[in-house]
């Protein structure tokens, strides 16, 4: 899971020519996609406006995903409880959450989180993400 910005430019030249306008107008959306890292497959898509959260999304990503997950790659935009609980709710407790912690992590109530937490403090992140294969996020 992971998203990625999209600048968005106005016709300028045809506002400029029928309303004189002087400067491209720019926003931005936020396109979100859930992929199959083994297949390289989109499963879902969203795009937003640049104010809408990476968490806010997946409810509605994860619907829309017609396989089973038994791992949910994704950066740190989506460590939590609420996270867990949507992808336990959606396919069962025994998926695999790879997600990093911040840096100031302090264990609580996931046991997969408090793992991760524990690895990266005894061996450092880099071999966090060799042992838990987070580097295949990078195929998104």
């Amino acid at each position: 899971m992971d998203s990625t910005g999209l600048k968005v430019h106005s016709e300028v030249g045809w506002n400029g020519h029928k309303h004189g306008a002087k400067g491209a107008r720019k926003s931005w959306r936020k396109l979100h996609l859930a992929l199959d890292p083994d297949c390289g497959d989109i499963l879902a898509s969203e795009l937003t406006t640049e104010h809408v959260g990476d968490k806010t999304t997946l409810p509605s990503l994860l619907d829309r995903v017609d396989a089973q997950v038994g791992r949910f790659l994704a950066d740190g935009a989506y460590d939590g409880s609420g996270v867990s609980d949507c992808l336990a709710g959606a396919f069962g407790n025994e998926v695999d959450v790879v997600v990093p912690p911040p840096k100031n992590a302090v264990p609580g109530g996931n046991c997969q989180r408090n793992q991760h937490i524990e690895h990266i403090a005894k061996h450092g992140r880099m071999a966090w993400q060799a042992a838990a294969g987070y580097n295949q996020r990078s195929r998104i």
